[in-house]
């Protein structure tokens, strides 16, 4: 009986040994992308959304946009503090606004393009490569607005 107790007692210690107790943490490159822009008396109202594709959240710190292209307008460079602090895989809105001259209010599509470097120091310190490419539609019932 004692061996059986001893024999149990070591199979349930080897069992908890292989329990993976905390999650890994992953970092992966964030993903920075236009959530809505607003044309309005030649400036731009830009929602720029920054996406956390990490296991654990990270603070922001600065974003910067060396190549920022709409609708065949070069708006580059782009570069701001962005002190913010986003939740594992949740993408948040950072507001800029900015001067684009000559942008048409009343396009049916906008193509951008947009590259440069984002930065974190928390949990790491790190600079990310980003880039992305998409276009933006007119919002319906919101006058020069693109989504």
């Amino acid at each position: 009986m004692t061996v059986r107790i001893l024999f149990l007692s070591l199979a349930t210690l080897a069992l908890g040994a292989c329990t993976p107790g905390r999650p890994k943490e992953r970092i992966n490159p964030p993903a920075v992308s236009i959530q809505e822009l607003r044309i309005e008396e030649g400036r731009c109202h830009l929602q720029l959304r920054v996406h956390n594709h990490s296991s654990v959240s990270m603070h922001f710190r600065n974003v910067q946009l060396d190549e920022f292209e709409v609708d065949g307008r070069d708006l580059a460079p782009l570069s701001f503090d962005a002190d913010r602090e986003i939740p594992p895989y949740i993408g948040e809105p950072i507001l800029r606004e900015l001067p684009c001259p000559d942008m048409t209010p009343d396009a049916s599509e906008l193509v951008y393009t947009l590259s440069g470097l984002i930065t974190t120091d928390k949990p790491t310190s790190r600079r990310f490569d980003v880039r992305h490419q998409s276009r933006l539609l007119p919002v319906p019932g919101l006058p020069s607005t693109y989504r």
